[in-house]
């Protein structure tokens, strides 16, 4: 009887352990992001109207490996999507910004939340937008 008690414990912790590293937000070291879906450049910051979005961003990634071919989408933030800008050098170490924030020509990471519309621009909603750095000047 003692080592099915045992037995399940065991299973109940491993369980608990599993679900407590599930989460989307970074922790205070900024680490349980993982890998970003898209990493590129703020084209234009567009906020709506009237709706449940905030607004809309134009985003374009280079693809290293075709030289100069770039994907461009439209990128929807609402209300639940998190913004942050990356602090100092140290990797992780975020602070917590808005929507105002985001500025065409800010270098950017996004985790995307849900699918995307492989339409031309691609169109997605994003969980969790990184700018990670500062608009580059206009001439």
């Amino acid at each position: 009887m003692r080592s099915r008690s045992t037995l399940l414990l065991a299973v109940l912790l491993v369980v608990l352990l599993a679900a407590a590293g599930c989460g989307t937000e970074p922790d205070a070291g900024g680490d349980s992001l993982g890998s970003p879906d898209l990493i590129g450049t703020i084209t234009s910051v567009t906020p709506a109207a009237s709706g449940p979005a905030l607004g809309t961003i134009g985003f374009d990634v280079r693809k290293p490996d075709a030289g100069s071919q770039v994907d461009k989408y439209v990128i929807t933030i609402d209300a639940d999507t998190l913004v942050y800008r990356q602090v100092g050098e140290k990797p992780g170490n975020l602070g917590d910004v808005g929507f105002e924030a985001l500025e065409s020509g800010q270098r950017a990471e996004v985790w995307l939340a849900g699918p995307v519309a492989e339409s031309f621009p691609m169109q997605a909603t994003a969980g969790v937008i990184v700018i990670s750095g500062t608009a580059t000047p206009r001439s």
